[in-house]
């Protein structure tokens, strides 16, 4: 990439590190004991891929920061129901098998920020078989399973 385009592009790229650390260390907790898919032996910079090949976008800069998370993407749908404004949204965490995916379909924060935080339509049943399906498209082994996600590296 040639200098110029490097220096044009520095404040955007400051920008967007300094919303990632304010993110990261003010609006952080721990992942809620929810369903969630298990995918053995492969790390999050692997399923990155398969999701960006899906559609998937990587995750908002303005979306809580879950301790141990590698993997955050998003990808935006359509309802035909009073909101409309949906995103399916999976998060990802290394752990000794592999990476545990936390996946749900939620109400569109841009769209509908209080309801979107009150996780109003909140759907991790939802959310599943959508990972469902596009790990199945990639011929990719996972497990389902229910509970707290446990065994995360913490990083």
């Amino acid at each position: 990439m040639p200098l110029t385009t490097v220096a044009k592009n520095l404040p955007w790229q400051a920008l967007f590190q300094g919303t990632y650390l304010f993110r990261r260390y003010l609006f952080a907790m721990e992942p809620e004991p929810v369903e969630h898919v298990l995918v053995e032996g492969l790390e999050p910079d692997e399923l990155t891929e398969v999701f960006l090949s899906a559609g998937l976008l990587k995750g908002d800069y303005a979306s809580y920061y879950y301790f141990g998370e590698e993997l955050n993407m998003v990808h935006g749908i359509y309802k035909p129901d009073e909101f409309e404004w949906y995103q399916y949204h999976v998060r990802g965490f290394s752990c000794e098998a592999g990476t545990r995916l936390r996946p749900h379909t939620e109400l569109y924060w841009r769209m509908y920020p209080k309801r979107h935080m009150r996780l109003e339509n909140l759907s991790v049943e939802e959310g599943v078989a959508r990972t469902e399906e596009i790990l199945d498209e990639a011929a990719v082994d996972y497990e389902v399973v229910d509970g707290p996600i446990v065994g995360v590296d913490s990083g």
